[in-house]
């Protein structure tokens, strides 16, 4: 589809400069015409360019497991609502039964009025921990209020027009601790094909490895 369209403007571009050539007879009217022509073409190449560069900078400062402040140790963590429920609890769970005991987290359910329904902790049954990892059981119990002093993981997501950011943070008490960050730049963007280049999402390595969660999570075992 872009070849269709690229093809011609080329052919534009070519035909232009072969009218350039024959009709103007100085070196210096042709070469104004040349760099006339060249001028988008000298100004993607430039913008490409920059983005490029932007993007390894806030990468290298900004992106990835970043923490400020090493955490004490602690045995449970709790989700936030906003993006999690209990679906992350229980997989938690699964992957860090060593060291992980409780996680608070949302159910993913809403009352008669359309809120949600609070935070329960969750904890493995320690009756089905002879099974296996898939059949393990867990036991839910609500909290009211939830505990004020455990650390929280959230997500949070900014969206300029060329930049993505989304960021998962490790906090307790209003304090940040740790901070997962992806980014996303783009040098195009039309919502049918986008240019651009993204660092620490699904895509890469250390993704793959944990992932942000995980990542987080892991910060409080010592």
């Amino acid at each position: 589809m872009i070849t269709m369209i690229l093809l011609p403007i080329v052919a534009l571009y070519v035909a232009l400069l072969i009218w350039a050539i024959r009709k103007l007879k100085t070196w210096a009217g042709r070469s104004a015409v040349l760099l006339l022509l060249l001028s988008p073409v000298i100004y993607m190449v430039g913008s490409y360019q920059y983005v490029h560069y932007r993007h390894d900078q806030d990468c290298s400062r900004e992106g990835g497991l970043k923490v400020f402040i090493q955490p004490e140790g602690s045995d449970r963590v709790r989700l936030d609502a906003d993006h999690y429920d209990e679906s992350y609890a229980r997989g938690l769970l699964r992957r860090h039964s060593m060291s992980l005991v409780l996680v608070e987290a949302w159910d993913g359910h809403y009352n008669g009025q359309g809120q949600k329904t609070g935070y329960f902790a969750y904890v493995l049954d320690p009756a089905t921990l002879a099974l296996p990892n898939k059949d393990w059981k867990f036991i839910k119990t609500p909290i009211a209020p939830p505990n004020s002093d455990l650390y929280v993981i959230s997500e949070s997501a900014r969206i300029e027009s060329n930049l993505d950011t989304t960021t998962w943070k490790l906090s307790r008490n209003g304090r940040v601790f740790a901070t997962w960050t992806m980014l996303y730049h783009y040098w195009s963007k039309n919502g049918a094909v986008n240019i651009g280049w993204q660092c620490f999402g699904p895509s890469s390595s250390d993704w793959k490895k944990s992932g942000p969660i995980d990542t987080l999570t892991a910060l409080l075992f010592k």
